[in-house]
C-alpha cells in the first residue's frame, strides 16, 4: 500500500505514504473532514461512541461502485459500496474495535494476513502457470 491512515497518540488521523511524510491530518474531534487516500476522497468524523468512549467513522465519498482497500493503521479494510469503518478507541486512544455499518460492509484484516493471502495467491497463479 502506498498510502494509508494512521491514529496518532493525540487521537489525530494522519494520512502517510510509505516514505512516512504526513500528506493530511484531521484534528481531533472535526466533523465531516474530507481527506484523500490514494485517488480516493474518504469522509472523516469523531463521535462518541454507545459506550461514551470516542468513535471515528470513515467512509469512502460516494459514489463508489468497486470495492475500495485502505490501510488503516496495521490493518487492510476492504470497503463494499456504501460501506463505513468505525474506529472505536480506549482511554489512552488505541483502537479498541473495527466495527461496519452496515454490518459486512467493510472487512478488515491485519495487514500480515493481507500480506500472506496476497503471496499464497502469487503462487498458485505461478503453478498454474507451470
Amino acid at each position: 500500500m502506498q498510502e494509508g491512515i494512521f491514529l496518532e497518540p493525540n487521537a489525530d488521523l494522519v494520512v502517510k505514504n510509505a516514505e512516512d511524510q504526513v500528506l493530511a491530518l484531521v484534528k481531533k474531534g472535526k466533523l465531516g473532514e474530507v481527506i484523500t487516500v490514494h485517488h480516493q476522497k474518504y469522509k472523516v468524523s469523531y463521535g462518541v461512541a454507545n459506550d461514551g468512549g470516542q468513535a471515528i467513522l470513515i467512509k469512502p465519498e460516494s459514489p463508489v461502485d468497486n470495492q475500495v482497500t485502505l490501510l488503516v493503521n496495521d490493518q487492510i479494510a476492504v470497503f463494499q459500496p456504501q460501506g463505513c469503518l468505525i474506529l472505536k478507541t480506549d482511554a489512552r486512544n488505541f483502537v479498541r474495535t473495527y466495527e461496519a455499518k452496515p454490518i459486512g460492509s467493510v472487512q478488515v484484516t491485519p495487514i500480515s494476513t493481507w500480506n500472506n493471502q496476497l503471496a499464497v495467491a502469487e503462487r498458485q497463479k505461478t503453478d498454474l502457470v507451470r
